[in-house]
């Protein structure tokens, strides 16, 4: 119940929407279809309607542990009560319906092959479309690996199956991994085109009283214990390919055999955020997965991992499904043409009026060599910034030596653009606005650079609601650490309500253990 809460998907569940029309995915150790959170029967049933065993090639996905059952039920699995002891409130789209897969062998429950998460896939995609139903997100909450950027390239038919799910817009979603990384996440969660997520805790943590272990024999292991709610746990793996972050611990799962078990870890991460995405598309049924994707990005509480700086958003589903903010994405993936004569454009219409105050840039940009580009948002009134004039990737490389990957995160709070995004300040932010990418440089890189989306939020220049006159004094901090792994920096704007006379202002920054003179 704390996870729902946590990601505002009661609030969503208020207004009427629980994935009613769509579907999901759920390629894993299989289902057990029989437990009264998931339909009590055999397929079909009232919550799955389709299953396959691509791992021992049968039609039967019974689970062959308990994995899939538990993802399946945090996603859209609904709410049952044994006893006023035992209760499970249901998944985050308890009425989106499931296509079960399971991609893992008996013999050995708990890997998978490829091919059959490939095959699963496919399957996936062949039937996007049933009675009631659209399919809108593939949950992948396994993996393996260490990766520090996009890592399409280790697996062709793997990208291409992942490819073609999101062009004919269905997400994938994946877990990050939980060995404790602090610079890299798991394939499949590190692919361009899948939303990969780590995890935090739903509650204050208290005292664990345990240690959770990072590899098979526990050699390595991390404690938990009196972690604030929305902590990143300590076992989940983060790194800049990460996208989103959405609660795990404790989390309360449906269990093989028809009861319910603790469940956790990034796979439940990866859960929540697969009903998220079932929650938005019967919201909105012409959302692309990479505009949804976006989407949750810039309307995220942001979260920071102490352990890497890094700041992730938390899935707010309250604000991302209801917001009125000036926020517009471009999810259609292209490649990006190399050559000065044509730079590569997207467009995207922002409808809301009002003056430009603040705005956030999301892009991801795959090319392989960076340092090639120009990337510049263009106003409405032909106003440029150059967010990227020719610089390093987002990733760092395995040896150190270099940075690759493409141009991937958000402008300028993660990424430092090359010109002030203060240039557009004060301008009209409804009409077109424009993302140039060039590529001059005429190599055949353009085989494997693609725009996959862009986002951009403006925030409305607003007066304050008082006059500052004299000298005032305000407290504030700038990039100072605070308590449970915080860190607070200050905005600070001088606002002039004149358009015509300058006034003078003078801005002194004193610190706590000074006098001011």
């Amino acid at each position: 119940r704390e996870g729902l809460d946590l990601i505002g998907a009661d609030i969503v569940h208020d207004l009427g929407f629980n994935g009613h029309g769509t579907a999901v995915a759920v390629i894993d150790t299989g289902i057990d279809y029989l437990h009264p959170t998931l339909g009590g029967a055999t397929i079909p049933n009232a919550r799955i309607v389709r299953g396959l065993d691509t791992a021992d090639h049968d039609a039967d996905p019974m689970d062959c542990g308990s994995h899939g059952t538990a993802v399946a039920s945090v996603i859209a699995g609904s709410s049952y009560q044994w006893n006023p002891q035992r209760r499970f409130a249901g998944g985050v789209a308890p009425q989106a319906k499931i296509l079960a897969y399971k991609a893992s062998p008996d013999g050995d429950c708990g890997s998978f092959l490829q091919s059959a998460v490939i095959e699963a896939i496919e399957d996936a995609i062949l039937h996007r479309t049933g009675e009631g139903y659209q399919l809108a997100a593939i949950n992948l909450s396994l993996g393996g690996g260490s990766f520090m950027g996009p890592c399409d390239a280790i697996s062709p038919s793997y990208t291409a199956a992942i490819e073609a799910a999101s062009q004919l817009g269905i997400a994938v979603v994946a877990s990050t991994g939980n060995q404790g990384e602090t610079a890299a996440i798991a394939a499949p969660a590190c692919f361009g085109q899948v939303i990969g997520v780590g995890s935090v805790w739903d509650t204050d943590s208290g005292l664990v009283g345990y240690s959770f272990c990072l590899d098979p024999d526990c050699s390595s292991h991390c404690d938990d214990s009196f972690r604030p709610a929305r902590a990143v746990t300590c076992y989940s793996n983060s790194g800049p390919a990460m996208d989103l972050l959405a609660p795990s611990e404790y989390l309360r799962a449906a269990l093989a055999g028809g009861q319910t078990t603790d469940f956790g870890g990034s796979s439940g991460a990866a859960a929540y955020v697969t009903g998220s995405l079932a929650l938005l598309r019967q919201i909105n049924p012409e959302l692309t997965p990479m505009e949804a994707r976006m989407r949750l990005q810039l309307l995220g509480q942001p979260i920071l991992d102490g352990r890497n700086g890094l700041v992730r958003p938390l899935v707010d589903l309250a604000r991302t499904s209801g917001s009125v903010e000036a926020i517009a994405a471009n999810g259609h993936s292209r490649t990006i043409a190399e050559g000065d004569e044509s730079p590569n454009r997207s467009t995207i219409s922002i409808v809301d009026g009002g003056e430009v105050g603040s705005d956030r840039v999301v892009l991801y940009l795959r090319h392989p060599d960076p340092s090639e580009l120009r990337v510049s948002l263009i106003a409405p009134d032909g106003t440029t910034v150059t967010l990227h004039e020719h610089g390093v990737g987002s990733f760092p490389h395995p040896n150190g030596s270099s940075r690759f990957g493409g141009v991937w995160g958000s402008y300028p709070d993660e990424l430092e653009p090359y010109e002030s995004q203060g240039a557009v300040s004060g301008l009209d932010r409804s009409g077109i606005w424009t993302l140039e990418v060039s590529d001059p440089v005429q190599n055949g890189s353009s085989a494997t650079a693609r725009l996959l989306g862009w986002a951009l939020k403006i925030d409305e220049r607003r007066p304050p609601s008082t006059e500052l006159t004299g000298v005032v004094t305000l407290p504030v901090v700038a990039h100072q650490d605070g308590a449970h792994d915080t860190r607070w920096v200050s905005d600070i704007r001088l606002y002039n309500p004149s358009i015509t006379e300058a006034v003078e202002a003078r801005l002194v920054l004193v610190p706590a253990d000074a006098d001011g003179n």
